[in-house]
């Protein structure tokens, strides 16, 4: 698997010519500006799959139909915002559509994890979950407050360390 986080066109065009991967994943960055149409890559990649990571408000069935695989980031929602978001989206019992959740490697994750495992089984749909430690989990509880609101200011609350 290959993983553009940052996809620009150079780097886009000319993706169907590189060897050794089966597919190409684009996340939440390619479609918060898509620096070309979705289909022109999925032409680029020949029949290599494309894998498509969405943020809620960016998921759309025209762009979805193009992707091999589709997830739907919602890294920080709890066990019941979770399921009523797949409803509202229209993704309940969708087996082409993972809901996308992150696990940073603490115990309170694994307990979440655990929920999650269990709601989405009932919806229908499938859990893919991303590992990566969040800036957050370094932070002491004195300076946590202070990056909470920070990024809610920047609008950050979402976004993974690169």
């Amino acid at each position: 698997m290959a993983w553009l986080q940052r996809p620009n066109p150079a780097n886009l065009l000319g993706v169907g010519r590189l060897k050794n991967f089966h597919a190409l994943q684009v996340d939440d960055h390619f479609f918060a500006k898509p620096p070309l149409a979705i289909s022109r890559l999925k032409a680029e990649l020949g029949t290599k799959e494309l894998w498509c990571s969405f943020q809620p408000g960016q998921y759309g069935w025209r762009a979805a139909r193009h992707c091999d695989h589709v997830d739907i980031q919602l890294y920080r929602q709890g066990c019941n915002a979770t399921v009523d978001t797949t409803y509202r989206l229209g993704l309940a019992g969708r087996q082409d559509t993972a809901i996308a959740i992150y696990h940073d490697g603490s115990a309170a994750d694994d307990r979440h994890l655990s929920c999650m495992k269990e709601a989405l089984r009932k919806t229908g749909n499938h859990l893919f979950v991303f590992k990566w430690k969040s800036p957050e989990h370094w932070l002491s509880p004195y300076t946590k407050p202070l990056w909470s609101t920070a990024s809610r200011f920047f609008g950050r609350q979402h976004s993974k360390p690169t």
